[in-house]
C-alpha cells in the first residue's frame, strides 16, 4: 500500500499496468477522494507527462459523468492526481465479476454516450472516447464519414472480458 502525505489511503479501486487508483480519505476535512498515481517508483518521463496532461485537461471540464480533478499532487519521483471520489465501481470489475442484465448494460451505455457527446463539444472528446473505450475496455471506434454528409461513430465495447487466470 502506498503513503501520500495529507491522505488515508481506504482501499484499491483499480490496478493497470501503468497507473493504480485508490480510494482515499483526506486528512484536513476526512473528505472522500480517488488517488490515480503512477505505479513504478521511477516513471518513465512521457508517462509523467501524460499524468500531468490528464490533471490539466480534467481540472477544467464540467461536465455531468466526468470525475472532477482537485489537485495534482507530488507523490515520490512523480506526481499523483486527487480526482472528486466518485462512490462506484470500475466498468472493468463489473464485467469482470458479474453478467451484466440488458437493462443495466444499456443505461451504462447511455450514460458514456451522453459523457462523451459532451466531452466532444469541448474538441477533447475523440482523444479520450478512445482512450475508454479501446485502451481500458478493449473495445473498437468506427467511423463513416462522407463530404457534406457528416460523420458517424460505431462504439462497440464487449459485454464480457476473457480472464486470465
Amino acid at each position: 500500500m502506498i503513503t501520500l502525505s495529507n491522505y488515508q489511503i481506504i482501499e484499491l479501486i483499480y490496478e493497470g499496468t501503468k497507473t493504480t487508483v485508490y480510494r482515499a480519505s483526506r486528512n484536513q476535512d476526512s473528505k472522500l477522494v480517488v488517488i490515480k498515481l503512477l505505479k513504478t517508483e521511477y516513471p518513465e518521463l512521457k508517462h509523467t507527462a501524460a499524468l500531468k496532461h490528464e490533471y490539466e485537461l480534467l481540472k477544467n471540464l464540467d461536465i455531468p459523468g466526468v470525475i472532477k480533478a482537485h489537485s495534482l499532487e507530488k507523490y515520490n519521483n512523480g506526481f499523483a492526481i486527487v480526482l472528486e471520489n466518485f462512490d462506484g465501481t470500475s466498468l472493468s470489475k463489473i464485467i469482470q465479476a458479474e453478467k451484466i442484465e440488458l437493462l443495466d448494460f444499456l443505461n451504462i451505455g447511455i450514460q458514456i454516450t451522453q459523457a462523451l457527446g459532451e466531452l466532444h463539444h469541448t474538441g477533447l472528446g475523440l482523444s479520450i472516447s478512445y482512450q475508454i473505450v479501446v485502451d481500458k475496455h478493449h473495445g473498437t471506434i468506427e467511423c463513416i464519414s462522407a463530404p457534406g454528409q457528416g460523420a458517424e461513430f460505431i462504439i462497440q465495447i464487449p459485454c464480457s472480458q476473457k480472464r486470465v487466470i
